[in-house]
């Protein structure tokens, strides 16, 4: 049987994968969708969130193997249209990964420099300097240490801000103070001026960010989201904010998305949206995309395989 790899995506540039992927494996039989030869041929995916559907998995009758094109595979791994018995490949996608770095140290910098501040003086013709705290003096807190995580947190590091991770399991980093266990979070957020959440969504992290542990947090904290909505209670954040708990949120991620016209978020004074973003365009992945396709036809192991027990 003949084996295809199909490209189903209105992000990505199909003719850069098809470039880069036959240099990489020539020979290859790289489809992009909608493809009208044999749906039979096709044994791999590659496949962007907003495609998947119950239906076009079905039109693949051997399908062996789908890799993900976003950050983690929690999205695929619980979705309803998810076939049974195909293996996810998960990216550890080096673009991504600093597309989501550069995020962070943004909006982190965009706070603690006061830019709003500042914006809201040029309208009103306002001169006042405001002398900003040393970076040393600046508590960041990355909580989830994968891949992505432990990125941010060593260049939040490189920075000179203090930063302290926290993670399921115990990791070490250097220049971060690192936590781990549902026992440590509280001693991990109380003394944070930003809480950065790259956290997945899994059975344990699923509505962690709620009315408690926002409490934990300090007064005056700042919450970034670059990780999951589905992590956090947005009603108690909302609370957060409005009782002057938080100081603010920057969020990138939501329970629902597109982000509803009507959800208070949007008009919220203390509140930056952002529409899932930040993790820009794949830069990096297709050599193991391409080592993954030679070992799906050579019926050798998968590497960055998901773990559907985990979640990602």
């Amino acid at each position: 049987m003949s084996s295809a790899f199909l490209l189903v995506s209105r992000y990505e540039d199909a003719a850069e994968w098809r470039r880069e992927l036959l240099a990489l494996v020539p020979g290859m039989d790289f489809r992009v969708w909608p493809d009208s030869a044999d749906p039979g041929d096709v044994t791999m995916i590659a496949i962007d969130y907003d495609d998947i559907s119950g239906e076009l998995f079905d039109g693949f009758p051997n399908l062996r193997c789908i890799v993900f094109l976003g950050h983690g595979a929690g999205d695929l791994l619980d979705h309803p249209a998810m076939p049974e018995g195909v293996d996810v490949v998960r990216l550890k996608d080096p673009g991504l990964i600093g597309a989501m770095v550069e995020y962070v140290i943004l909006h982190v910098l965009r706070d603690f420099r006061m830019e709003p501040l500042y914006r809201a003086q040029q309208q009103a013709r306002e001169w006042h300097q405001h002398l900003p705290r040393l970076a040393r003096q600046v508590h960041v807190g990355v909580m989830g240490l994968g891949s992505t995580g432990s990125a941010i947190a060593r260049a939040l590091a490189d920075l000179r801000f203090r930063v302290s991770g926290w993670a399921k399991s115990a990791h070490d980093l250097e220049g971060v103070r690192c936590l781990h266990g549902r026992d440590a979070l509280a001693d991990f957020l109380g003394d944070l001026d930003y809480c950065v959440s790259t956290l997945p969504l899994t059975r344990e992290t699923s509505d962690l960010v709620d009315a408690t542990t926002i409490a934990a947090m300090k007064k005056g904290a700042h919450f970034i989201n670059i990780g999951r909505g589905a992590t956090v209670v947005e009603e108690d954040l909302l609370d957060a904010l409005e009782s002057g708990h938080l100081s603010g949120a920057t969020l990138d991620v939501f329970r629902t998305e597109p982000l509803p016209a009507d959800h208070p978020f949007w008009s919220h004074p203390k509140v930056t949206v952002t529409p899932h973003e930040s993790a820009g365009r794949l830069d990096g992945s297709l050599p193991d995309i391409a080592e993954n396709w030679q070992r799906l036809l050579q019926g050798r192991p998968l590497i960055n395989l998901a773990d559907p027990q985990k979640g990602y």
